[in-house]
Order: C-alpha cells, then structure tokens, then sequence
C-alpha cells in the first residue's frame, strides 16, 4: 500500500514542478478531493456536462476544477475538442492514484 502512496507521491511531484522555469505553482488551490472527485468522474462519463450532472455540480466548476489541477501538475490531463474527448498518458496515471486515493478516505 505505501509503495502505491509513495508513487503517487513522485508522480505528483515529478509532474508539478517539472516546468521550464522551475517555478512552483504560487496561486491557485493546492489539489484536494473535489478536484480528484471531478476528475475521476469526467474521464468516467467522457464529458464535462455528464459529470457535473453527476456531481450536482456546474459544468463551469468541473472545468475550474480540471483546470486547476492541470495547472498544478503543469500536464495537460484531458484533450478537449468540440468533437473528441481524450485523456493523457498523465491523465491515466493521474486517474489510478486518484481512484486510490479516494476509496482510501472513504474508508
């Protein structure tokens, strides 16, 4: 179990300050539950819209969300277009250790 915790651990690392000025992120909110919630649900319902209804949440606040850890890991996690839906490599790897993560504080 802590081998999973411990690679979450570097792959958040690894992504978040891995930008080319090696700036750490200054603004924003660190990345918390909601976030992972929205981002889990997103990549299950393949839509912004799906699962804000999912969540009773604005469609506008998902994105906010998934913008907002796309900026802190500084990783596009889902390519977006008016016709296509797709989740990154990163947005996979993101995807497990969320799932983890949550079932993790459910229990």
């Amino acid at each position: 179990m802590f081998d999973r915790r411990d690679s979450f651990i570097a792959f958040y690392d690894g992504l978040r300050y891995n930008n080319p000025n090696n700036e750490r992120e200054k603004d924003g909110i660190p990345m918390d539950f909601r976030q992972l919630e929205a981002f889990i649900a997103t990549v299950d319902h393949q839509s912004f819209s799906a699962a804000a209804e999912a969540l009773y949440l604005s469609q506008p606040t998902i994105s906010s969300y998934i913008h907002s850890l796309e900026r802190e890991l500084n990783t596009q996690l889902i390519r977006r277009t008016t016709k296509k839906f797709e989740v990154t490599t990163n947005g996979l790897q993101l995807y497990e250790y969320a799932v983890a993560l949550l079932r993790l504080q459910q229990k």
